[in-house]
Parts: C-alpha cells; sequence; structure tokens
C-alpha cells in the first residue's frame, strides 16, 4: 500500500482554524493516500469515515490498512497517517503565568514522581523542564499508538530505555531523536523550540521524511 511500511506521514495543521478533529484526519488522509501514495480512496474527502473505538482512539472504518492518529497543544495539530499502528503527540512547553522554569521544573518532578514509572521520574529529575515534556509526549504517543488511552496503569510502563542505550538529547528536525523501548520504536524532536513532537510505532526503523501543512 504506502511505498515505504516503516513510513509515518505527519500534517501540520492551524489549532485554532476552526476545523474538527475528524476534518483534520480526513485531509491529511486524503492528502497522503491520494497526493503521496496514489491510492484510490472511493468517493470524496468529505466522504472518509472517521470512527472510534470505545478508548477513542480514532480508525478510518472503510480503510482498516491505514492507521490514524492525532494530537494538538497550543497552536498546532498534528496527525499521523501510516500502514502500521501508530500513535502521536505533541506538548507545548508551557509554564504557569508567573513561573520561573525552576518553579516549572520543581512542579514537574513532583509531577513526574507522580504519574510516571520511576526510571522516567529519575530521568525527569536529572533536567526536569525540557526532559517532562518529553517523557510526557511519549508516554501520550505509547498509549495512543496501543489505544488504551490514558488509565490506571498509566505508570507502569516504561518509555525511557535503559541509560546505555540513550541518545542524545533533542534537537531540530534534523535531528530527531529515535529509540526503542516497550517492544516499540519513538521519534521524537522539537518543533519551533516551543513544542516536543513524538511518534510510536512498532517498528525497527521507523522513517518520517518531514511534516506537511495541510
Amino acid at each position: 500500500m504506502i511505498e515505504n511500511a516503516n513510513q509515518i506521514w505527519l500534517y501540520l495543521s492551524d489549532a485554532k482554524d476552526g476545523r474538527s478533529t475528524e476534518d483534520r484526519l480526513r485531509r491529511a488522509v486524503h492528502q497522503c493516500c491520494e497526493t503521496k501514495h496514489h491510492i484510490k480512496i472511493v468517493g470524496s474527502e468529505e466522504q472518509i469515515k472517521i470512527a472510534r473505538t470505545d478508548r477513542g482512539k480514532p480508525y478510518l472504518a472503510d480503510y482498516p490498512q491505514i492507521h490514524v492518529s492525532v494530537s494538538h497543544s497550543g497552536a498546532w495539530c498534528v496527525c499521523a497517517v501510516a500502514e502500521t499502528p501508530v500513535g502521536v503527540d505533541i506538548q507545548e512547553h508551557v509554564r504557569m503565568e508567573g513561573e520561573s522554569i525552576e518553579e516549572a521544573s520543581q512542579r514537574f518532578r513532583r509531577m513526574a514522581h507522580r504519574f510516571f514509572h520511576p526510571i522516567e521520574a529519575a530521568f525527569v529529575d536529572e533536567e526536569s523542564y525540557y526532559r517532562f515534556f518529553g517523557v510526557w509526549a511519549a508516554r501520550e504517543s505509547y498509549v495512543k499508538y496501543t489505544g488504551k488511552g490514558i488509565d490506571a496503569s498509566f505508570s507502569e510502563f516504561c518509555v525511557i530505555p535503559e541509560k546505555k542505550d540513550r541518545q542524545p538529547e533533542l534537537g531540530e528536525m534534523s535531528k530527531a531523536n529515535i529509540w526503542q523501548a516497550e517492544g516499540v520504536s519513538f521519534w521524537e524532536t522539537r518543533y519551533q523550540n516551543d513544542y516536543t513532537l513524538c511518534v510510536c510505532a512498532k517498528t525497527s526503523n521507523l522513517f518520517i521524511d518531514k511534516m506537511e501543512m495541510i
């Protein structure tokens, strides 16, 4: 179907442009399948059916071979389209009004120890501000990949690899951080310096070329 089974296509849009999540997903699927991969979609873009599982994971009712995921934060919404199950998450780096980075870091350390796996919490302790968003985005992308969402088991899994296998810190899109944990691959980068973006999929060679605007 898709040229590279390890390829994940990302489509970015203005989160405040008035479109629904379903409209964004339909546009992303249409753009990916018709423009990039020449896959026949029966009917118009508007006729693409977006359904959801009982946990809220979106899927294509008429095209089960195409997998999708969506996330929005701050000014941006991102959709992922793939031939394999996928999860995507974007997190704006935000602080409370009047809060310094150090004050935010202390708050994030407390949150990490409350909601994250102990290994992840220790990782966040080392550099709390940016690592908190990195771990949070990775965890969100993972539960979107599995379709379980945030539930009582949210702190039981760990998206941080063993210390010896860790990659360098996040960079720009051309210096994305890629690693394996929980039997899946993660691809993570900073976007516009104020956002962390993470993709999760079950492939040993996760490949993302670029993001496109829709």
